[in-house]
């Protein structure tokens, strides 16, 4: 098959699917912003970040150019808004589009122009996916898509993502300077407002008053944001560099299941959203997961016996949850025999990219059976 995907090439997310299906021996393109290249795919740069909400005619008559020379089987655009809006705008098909979470339960509820340009979009889809549950009943309540919307999930590469990788995070401590005996919580899904960050950093001080042998790491994760800046800058003002450690580029997966393993603790602070990857590749990596108390987190998650959660507004929840961790280190374990089990069950990347791979081939081929499964 020849895939063209619409998204963000700056995500780990975006690479994963892309490297999977390249290796399956597809032929894939990507039209993105700006990004690092990907090697075995042919990337074609669109500014889509400068007319993300309000479609721009410049931006759409290069991306309708595009598709038309790459002739493709096949346009999957990650991300209903910007992405996904492009993507319908081409008037291309067949067309699917992958909703993320923060382009559902996020933006189209504060605009009426945002939530129409939305629903464009998924009525010019033959095929929607989303990752869970929730998500699946708040579009099928919001906009009532029927047989065309369906959940996929995407799963983790469990062969990259486990526990081990003793002496590397080993040498990743001495790299960062941190000791082997202290704590430490790592913030992996980047450096954007709707992860938290900001309701996190203000938690750090308090935490160090009553635990002061721990560090907390800050994943960037795709491209620098001033989002970062802010924070970068909030940690000086707060005196708490000598603890904090930013990671300012984008992590290969193994390098990720390094951090991973040596981490003890794994914050996603979202209010909405969906039950991101990393926190899976988190769990199965032995990492407890300490996370907004929010629906999306509920369905895999239950406060006490295989996660913490927290009302992420309320800071001195954050520090009590993260110095209960450290007075009681046996919940590592005992959580982590839930979880890997849990992923093993339903998370497994291998199985789910090989239902979207069918799920191509019937929208290619026009078996109606098989998209009604």
């Amino acid at each position: 098959m020849k895939i063209c995907y619409i998204a963000n090439g700056g995500s780990i997310h975006t690479v994963r699917w892309a490297k999977w299906f390249l290796r399956k021996g597809h032929e894939i393109h990507l039209i993105t912003p700006e990004c690092e290249p990907i090697e075995g795919v042919t990337i074609h740069h669109v500014p889509i970040d400068k007319g993300f909400f309000i479609p721009r005619p410049k931006i759409k008559s290069s991306i309708k150019k595009i598709i038309k020379e790459i002739e493709p089987d096949i346009l999957h655009a990650h991300q209903v808004l910007g992405y996904g809006m492009y993507g319908a705008l081409s008037g291309f098909h067949p067309f699917i589009v992958t909703a993320w979470g923060s382009d559902i339960f996020g933006l189209p509820n504060k605009s009426k122009g945002v939530r129409k340009t939305a629903k464009r979009t998924l009525e010019a889809a033959d095929v929607i996916t989303c990752m869970t549950q929730n998500m699946y009943d708040t579009l099928q309540n919001e906009y009532s898509l029927g047989d065309k919307l369906k959940q996929v999930r995407w799963g983790i590469d469990t062969d990259t993502f486990h526990r081990g990788y003793e002496k590397e995070s080993s040498s990743l401590r001495k790299e960062m300077d941190i000791p082997d005996n202290a704590a430490i919580v790592i913030s992996p899904r980047g450096m954007q407002e709707v992860y938290g960050n900001h309701l996190f950093i203000e938690a750090i001080p308090d935490i160090l008053i009553e635990y002061p042998n721990i560090y907390f790491i800050f994943l960037r994760g795709g491209q620098k944001t001033p989002y970062e800046n802010q924070i970068k800058h909030r940690a000086k003002e707060l005196d708490i560099m000598a603890n904090v450690r930013f990671v300012e580029r984008l992590l290969e997966p193994k390098e990720l299941a390094i951090y991973l393993n040596m981490s003890d603790i794994s914050t996603s602070f979202v209010a909405y959203g969906q039950f991101g990857a990393v926190l899976l590749e988190s769990m199965n990596c032995g990492c407890v997961q300490l996370a907004s108390d929010i629906a999306i987190h509920s369905e895999k998650l239950t406060h006490m016996e295989n996660g913490l959660l927290v009302d992420i507004d309320n800071k001195d929840e954050i520090v009590k949850m993260i110095i209960h961790y450290i007075s009681h280190p046996e919940i590592k374990g005992s959580f982590y025999q839930i979880n890997k089990e849990l992923v093993a069950a339903t998370e497994s990347w291998q199985k789910n990219a090989g239902s979207t791979e069918d799920l191509y081939m019937a929208l290619i081929t026009s078996d109606k059976e098989k998209l009604k499964t």
